[in-house]
C-alpha cells in the first residue's frame, strides 16, 4: 500500500492490471500513458467522496467491482459524489456498487454523471447494487456513465466489495502484477514532483 496526497502513479505508457485481490482507492492519478488500466478488482475513487484520474484506458473485466458514494447535496463531482475521469476510452463490464450516505434523498430525476472518457463508453455493468435507500437508472450515455434517480427504497446488497476510510489525507493503494514497473511521483518539500526511492510492496488485501 502507498499513501500519498496527490499521488501519480506512472507505469511508463505500460498497461497495468490490478488484480482479482487487489484495490485501487483513494484520490489522486493512475497514468498507463498509451497503455490501458486493467480492473479485474475494485476500484474505489475518492476518499469518500473524490475524484480518480486516470491517463489512459480504462478496462473493466468481469470480476470488476466499482465503488461509488453519493452525499448531499449531490452537485458537483468529485465533491459530493465519487467520480472516474479517464482521459482515454473505457469498456465496463462486472458490479456497479452505489451507495447513497444517509440523510441523502435525491429528487427524482436528479443526475449524477460518475465517470467520462474521450469517446463513448463501451458496454455495461452486468450487476448494479443501489445501497442506502435510494434506486437509480444507470448507463452509458456517450462518453458519460449517468446515474438518475428514481426514488423509492431499495434492497441493500452483500455484493458491496470495500468501506471507505474517514481518513482525511488522499490514499491510492493498488495492488498490481508487475510493482517493478511503476513508479511513484509525490511532491517534495518545494512542491515539485520527483521520483520516490522507496519501491512499492505489494501487500495482502483484506
Amino acid at each position: 500500500n502507498v499513501a500519498a496526497t496527490g499521488a501519480t502513479f506512472s507505469t511508463n505508457n505500460t498497461t497495468l492490471t490490478n488484480t482479482s485481490t487487489g484495490t485501487i482507492t483513494g484520490r489522486g492519478t493512475i497514468d498507463v500513458g498509451t497503455g490501458t488500466l486493467i480492473n479485474d478488482g475494485v476500484l474505489s475513487p475518492g476518499t469518500s467522496p473524490g475524484t480518480l484520474t486516470i491517463n489512459g484506458n480504462l478496462m473493466l473485466t468481469s470480476g470488476s467491482k466499482v465503488n461509488i458514494d453519493i452525499q448531499s447535496p449531490g452537485l458537483m463531482q468529485g465533491t459530493h459524489y465519487d467520480f472516474i475521469n479517464v482521459t482515454g476510452a473505457v469498456t465496463l463490464d462486472g458490479i456497479l456498487n452505489v451507495t447513497t450516505i444517509p440523510v441523502f434523498a435525491p429528487g427524482a430525476g436528479q443526475i449524477f454523471n460518475i465517470m467520462n472518457s474521450s469517446a463513448a463508453i463501451a458496454g455495461d455493468f452486468t450487476s448494479k447494487n443501489f445501497l442506502g435507500g435510494v434506486s437509480y437508472t444507470a448507463a452509458p450515455v456517450a462518453n458519460l456513465y449517468q446515474l438518475t434517480a428514481i426514488g423509492g427504497s431499495s434492497s441493500s446488497s452483500s455484493s458491496s466489495s470495500s468501506s471507505r476510510s474517514s481518513n482525511t489525507t488522499d490514499i491510492i493503494n493498488t495492488v498490481v502484477s508487475d510493482q517493478n514497473r511503476i513508479r511513484q511521483a509525490v511532491p517534495d518539500d518545494d512542491g515539485e514532483h520527483g521520483e520516490s526511492k522507496k519501491p512499492l510492496i505489494a501487500p495482502q488485501c483484506t
